[in-house]
C-alpha cells in the first residue's frame, strides 16, 4: 500500500516508509509499475554515483547506470 500522505498519488513507491525495507546493507524499493522504468533508472544512477550497486529483480541482474548501458 502507498503512503497515505501521498494524496495526489504521485509517489513512485508502492509501499512506505522505505526505511522499513532496509535490512543490513540492502534496501528493497517497491515501485509502482507505471513509474518503474524511470525510477529504477534513476535509482541505478544514484547508486553508481555513490559507489553502490543496483540489482533489478525484474531483470534478475545488476542494473547498470545510464552511461554504462
Amino acid at each position: 500500500m502507498g503512503d497515505p500522505r501521498d494524496i495526489d498519488d504521485s509517489s513512485p513507491w508502492s509501499d512506505a516508509p522505505l526505511m522499513n525495507n532496509a535490512q543490513g546493507p540492502i534496501i528493497y524499493f517497491a515501485m509502482r509499475y507505471s513509474m518503474a522504468d524511470e525510477v529504477s533508472a534513476a535509482c541505478a544512477q544514484m547508486a553508481a554515483e555513490r559507489g553502490l550497486v543496483c540489482f533489478d529483480v525484474q531483470w534478475n541482474q545488476l542494473r547498470p547506470a545510464a552511461e554504462e548501458s
